[in-house]
């Protein structure tokens, strides 16, 4: 596993979506519960994760995570 960037990391705690933003329904990606995420930012209750092996990045809300 790599080092992390600003040492956030989150576990996802039920199978969800990533969407393109906090704003919207566009879906960037599925996870599953137990995946492990590095936390780029938050914006109120709402976290951007780092998508691994892509260029892309997905938020989702912090009640279906828990910290790793």
């Amino acid at each position: 596993m790599a080092s992390p960037q600003n040492g956030n990391w989150i576990r996802i705690t039920a199978a969800t979506r990533l969407v393109d933003s906090p704003r919207s329904s566009n879906e960037i990606a599925q996870v599953k519960k137990k995946d492990v995420f590095e936390i780029l930012r938050k914006e109120g209750d709402w976290l951007l994760l780092d998508i691994p092996f892509s260029n892309d990045a997905g938020w989702v809300t912090a009640k279906k995570t828990t910290t790793y």
